[in-house]
């Protein structure tokens, strides 16, 4: 009887241990889907931010053309 009591109490410390390995595992693993879809996340973030600096070059470009535009149109009424 006292052999089995000890027995018992040995492997329960191996089956609490093995579940921490498990769950440590599994959350490694989670933190580490976690990273990948963050470093995606500011890659579209750059992505975005670039797209956006473009557009609005782009903007300027098409303001300012239009500015000379409407000058030079201005000056052809006066000529």
């Amino acid at each position: 009887p006292k052999k089995g009591k000890a027995s018992a109490a040995a492997s329960s410390p191996d089956k609490a241990g093995e579940r921490l390995q498990e769950a440590t595992s599994r959350l490694l693993d989670e933190l580490d889907e976690l990273k990948v879809k963050i470093e995606a996340s500011e890659k579209l973030q750059l992505t975005l931010e670039q797209t956006i600096r473009g557009v609005h070059d782009g903007a300027d470009a098409v303001a300012a053309t239009a500015e000379l535009d409407s000058g030079m149109a201005a000056a052809e009424k006066e000529a």
